[in-house]
């Protein structure tokens, strides 16, 4: 058997065998980035997010998702910059994707 031959049986060999395939992660419709996607398609509630649903706002972390919630209430969203909770270059990237729903 000449050395190309065992070659490309090996490699053959290896693709076949279970675990040596990898897997495309963002195959099927129940994959995490496009639950995501559907997620950010509706504006988040300042009032009720979680620390978790703040900190994936642009520009928005940990530090500023907690100083939201300390916060609390908000009447309307522009109190984000009123009350000095987050800078005017992270309120601008933000604006349009949150909202202050009263309870």
């Amino acid at each position: 058997m000449s050395r190309l031959t065992v070659v490309f049986l090996l490699i053959t060999i290896g693709i076949s065998l279970p675990g040596c395939r990898r897997e495309n992660s963002n195959a099927g419709p129940n994959n995490s980035r496009s639950s995501i996607t559907r997620a950010s398609d509706q504006p988040t509630d300042l009032n009720s997010a979680t620390k978790t649903e703040l900190a994936r706002l642009p520009g928005i972390g940990d530090a500023y998702a907690q100083r939201i919630i300390d916060n609390r209430p908000y009447r309307e969203k522009t109190d984000l910059l009123r009350r000095h909770i987050v800078p005017e270059k992270t309120y601008q990237q933000i604006a349009d994707k949150v909202i202050a729903r009263q309870n």
